[in-house]
């Protein structure tokens, strides 16, 4: 039963991730200030490939198994990820997905 349920994880995980790029275009810190993540000039998937992990539209493949936090995107906009004071592994554990991990 544990490994079927593991199987469907893995597959679930590799179907998100093959509809996104890997990794990222080197301009995307710059196009998603510039509102990239939320344009409606570009589709959905091409923003998937281009710039999928910094729209977090895509979860990075070390986030399998985590669970997010209901307040990761008001964290997120209060500088939680970028803050050193918390750790990468507080990071990954509560906000994995929404940080970017």
């Amino acid at each position: 039963m544990l490994s079927t349920n593991l199987l469907v994880i893995c597959a679930v995980v590799a179907a998100v991730n093959a509809q996104c790029g890997s990794p990222d275009d080197a301009r995307c810190s710059t196009w998603v200030q510039g509102g990239f993540c939320n344009s409606e000039y570009y589709t959905l998937d091409y923003r998937k490939k281009t710039c999928g992990l910094a729209c977090g539209l895509c979860p990075p493949a070390n986030c399998a198994g985590t669970t997010e936090n209901a307040n990761c995107a008001t964290w997120k906009a209060n500088g939680f990820c970028t803050n050193a004071f918390y750790t990468n592994a507080q990071k990954h554990m509560y906000c994995c997905r929404a940080c970017g991990i």
